[in-house]
């Protein structure tokens, strides 16, 4: 118990806290799709698709219109992970 406290200690450090957007990740497999106007999002679980949002807010591009459950079409590119 003493060795994980010290490594997630060390992973807050190294991965660091910057601007409003949480860094820190749930490790459920839950796929949603993000859907924005010119692409789709393929995340892990919601938070995934709500920490990406807040990055996409935090760099000016265009918000995800909406969330859906599962694996997103292919008729778009790939926004990517920022």
């Amino acid at each position: 118990m003493r060795n994980f406290s010290f490594v997630f200690i060390l992973a807050v450090f190294v991965l660091g806290i910057n601007g409003k957007c949480s860094q820190m990740a749930a490790l459920i497999l839950a796929p949603v799709c993000g859907v924005a106007a010119d692409c789709y999002l393929n995340a892990d679980n919601r938070w995934v698709f709500e920490n990406q949002s807040c990055e996409r807010k935090e760099k000016g591009l265009p918000p995800f219109l909406e969330m859906k459950s599962g694996k997103c079409p292919t008729d778009k590119p790939s926004c990517g992970y920022i």
